[in-house]
């Protein structure tokens, strides 16, 4: 197994910052968009995918293009970047080349069939984990539900990347796709979920009411739909922002308290749970 560089002990604490704010909504304007499950138009990462398709077996530097790609991705931490100065471009040096090394190895192990993949369940423990460390309120949990959600809506826009090996060769009729991912695949998918989590009403939802509150929007979605006549495609809702700020300020205050080494150990423990080798 390969050793992670040395990582000094003096750098900030802000190494969650890659893992705990994620996308806001945005219409092509690049204004905020809020809309309901079902017919919410995501943020594409356009460049996430194109850089995904330059990828180029046993080529190192294309999969740190990615990985590089994944973490400037606009995932919606320009708020807490301005407010409290912290986000994932505000990641020390250093640190940021432990961060992708792993990853980075991690995928081409994934791709040439020598490495593990990561679960949806085990992005589930790590968001959950997350959140109990950091002390949040109940409707930043997740499920499996939750997070396949958020993964499909990933394969529709992102579908080089996020489609990779979705689909087993063998698959049969009434099988479900693929529960595993690759390990930059999962930590796309892990930005997003935290980051709808902690930026969008839609999705903060506790994890038990999520099945009942998608099938309430979707009965009005169609209700709405029904009544213009069937002119509706998207619907823009107005939200109340509270909780979005109030985890803000929660969030920036916790990694603020935070010490460099509190801050890299919850770092590694989160990679290890994901079973990204060192």
């Amino acid at each position: 197994m390969r050793t992670s560089p040395t990582v000094s002990p003096y750098i900030l604490p802000t190494v969650l910052l890659g893992i705990l704010l994620g996308m806001t909504l945005k219409n092509a304007d690049g204004q905020d968009n809020p809309t309901l499950p079902g017919s919410t138009h995501y943020v594409v990462h356009g460049e996430v995918e194109e850089k995904a398709r330059l990828l180029q077996d046993n080529n190192q530097d294309t999969y740190r293009a990615l990985a590089d790609e994944i973490f400037k991705a606009a995932h919606g931490f320009e708020a807490l970047t301005v407010i409290k100065g912290i986000g994932p471009t505000k990641i020390p040096a250093s640190l940021d080349t432990v961060i992708k090394d792993r990853l980075v190895y991690a995928e081409m192990q994934y791709r040439e069939g020598t490495g593990k993949g990561v679960t949806e369940q085990s992005i589930v423990n790590l968001s959950n984990m997350l959140a109990h460390e950091m002390n949040l309120p109940n409707y930043t949990r997740t499920n499996q539900a939750q997070v396949h959600f958020m993964r499909m809506a990933l394969i529709r826009y992102n579908p080089t990347f996020m489609g990779y090996r979705a689909v087993q060769p063998a698959i049969k009729v009434g099988e479900s796709m693929n529960e595993e991912l690759s390990p930059l695949q999962a930590t796309h998918l892990l930005l997003e979920v935290l980051g709808h989590k902690l930026s969008d009403p839609t999705f903060q939802v506790a994890p038990e009411d999520w099945e009942r509150y998608r099938e309430r929007m979707e009965a009005w979605r169609q209700e709405a739909v029904k009544r213009s006549g069937g002119a509706v495609q998207n619907m823009l809702i107005q939200f109340d922002d509270s909780k979005s700020n109030e985890l803000r300020q929660s969030i920036g205050n916790r990694v603020s308290a935070m010490s460099p080494i509190e801050g890299l150990l919850l770092l590694e423990k989160g990679l290890d749970s994901l079973g990204i080798g060192r």
